[in-house]
């Protein structure tokens, strides 16, 4: 299986990681929903989201990855979360409209053929070819932006429509007491608008599904997040 050449990695990572950026950080400007948590981790299979789940954007939503003993490592301002679900509840407790801003960001290649590390899956069909054209690229992404938390600032609804709501990142700063919110003042606190500063570290790998699988669904992500690093400045 020949490796895709540098340049079609770096022309592969800068498109993928332009469309997670805008997909993922539109998403964090919408409403989070109750119990809308799913895409478990540490062992814990797919499960399905609402519109507004973040779950498919990681590694838990791909059966081959999930198989392979593959889970999202999350950590929020030192915190870890166990599961997808757990960091789903932690933006929800935060009780604010949300709004995200990226004011920049960066992607490397890391390994050009990641899905070929999985044992049996650089056998399927299909593998090689993709491989090829740097479908199975994994790569490295740092996202830095602004976070605004509270009145004042007006999040993206359900539809993704929402004035002012700019595409961004998300986080937090320092672990919490139990019950604590790594996000800032919880619900009912009433406090103005809160802006913070956030640098974000990703460590995204193929969807194996939506690469190799025979007719994946139209809106799969084909790449989904094994490590995430949020921090608030």
């Amino acid at each position: 299986m020949a490796p895709p050449s540098l340049d079609t990695q770096v022309s592969v990572v800068s498109a993928a990681a332009q469309t997670f950026v805008d997909h993922y950080y539109e998403l964090l400007s919408r409403p989070r929903a109750r119990g809308g948590g799913g895409g478990g981790g540490h062992g814990h299979g797919p499960s399905s989201s609402s519109p507004s789940s973040l779950s498919p954007f990681y590694a838990s939503s791909s059966p081959r990855l999930a198989a392979a003993g593959l889970a999202p490592d999350i950590v929020v301002n030192g915190r870890p979360c166990a599961s997808v679900a757990e960091f789903e509840s932690l933006l929800e407790a935060q009780g604010h409209p949300a709004a995200y801003e990226v004011r920049s960001f960066d992607a490397q290649p890391v390994n050009p053929a990641f899905a070929t590390t999985t044992g049996a899956a650089a056998a399927a069909p299909g593998a090689a070819a993709s491989a090829e054209k740097g479908d199975l690229v994994s790569f490295a992404l740092q996202v830095s932006g602004v976070v605004r938390l509270g009145r004042g600032h007006v999040s993206r609804g359900e539809n993704g429509e929402a004035p002012g709501a700019a595409s961004g990142g998300g986080g937090a700063v320092v672990p919490v007491a139990p019950g604590g919110n790594v996000f800032g003042p919880g619900k009912g606190e009433d406090t103005g608008p809160i802006e913070k500063q956030f640098n974000e570290a990703f460590l995204l790998v193929p969807h194996w599904e939506a690469w190799v699988a025979k007719n994946p669904p139209r809106n799969m992500r084909k790449w989904v997040i094994l490590s995430q690093n949020y921090r608030t400045l």
